[in-house]
């Protein structure tokens, strides 16, 4: 039996190294700054999600997404309650958002929490999306919270500078890239497939070797 725990070891210790645990993703940090672009759906003054702001991703391998970590604050105005916000994944359409493929809306503040900027905050919020590889997909954070104030997605020290806002409907491309990192668990590599299967293929030589041993001892 010391043997089969070995293989079994093996076989888990592949998988571990697989990118089994949570870990990064993607990720553009935070540039440290007071730039913030308007993301908002309005509650209270009848606007309702008169902004969006939407930046692009690509993963280098199939992923499963499960928490997405981003930086944003208040302007014409001071921080005041948020209600939700609603995260949207979509794919690409001719370098644009396309259609939506995962949408979640998540009660709370996600979290919110001072940077040491003012008016700034981090969020961190859950996910459960399985993405695809060397695929690009484009990402919108829309907190519900009536206006005044203004809540922006703040921007990054990453990226390929080309952020999109929608703003009262009217679409423009922007020459920065949002503040955002993306973290879950990535599919196994090859090498770390081939440890899996080495262990597999080890613990059912052992499990038949042992087989043969009690028949003959009967």
């Amino acid at each position: 039996m010391p043997i089969l725990g070995g293989i079994v070891a093996l076989a888990l210790a592949g998988a571990a190294d697989a990118g089994v645990s949570p870990s990064a993703l993607f990720s553009q940090p935070w540039d440290g700054a007071y730039n913030l672009f308007a993301s908002q759906n309005d509650t209270g003054g009848g606007n309702g999600a008169y902004a969006t702001v939407y930046d692009n991703f690509l993963l280098s391998k199939g992923s499963k997404i499960s928490q997405i970590d981003f930086t944003g604050g208040y302007f014409n105005g001071t921080q005041a309650p948020i209600a939700g916000f609603t995260v949207t994944i979509y794919g690409d359409s001719a370098g644009a958002p396309g259609s939506s493929v995962y949408s979640e809306f998540v009660a709370g503040t996600a979290g919110e929490a001072a940077t040491g900027v003012d008016q700034v905050f981090s969020y961190s919020l859950a996910a459960d999306y399985a993405a695809a590889g060397h695929t690009k997909y484009w990402l919108s954070i829309v907190p519900d919270i009536a206006f005044p104030p203004q809540w922006g997605w703040g921007t990054s020290t990453g990226g390929d500078g080309a952020e999109i806002q929608n703003f009262f409907g009217s679409p423009s491309t922007l020459s920065t890239d949002a503040a955002f990192t993306l973290s879950g668990s990535g599919a196994p590599e090859p090498a770390a497939w081939a440890l899996m299967l080495v262990g597999l293929g080890g613990l059912g030589a052992a499990l038949r070797s042992r087989r043969r041993t009690v028949s003959a001892a009967v």
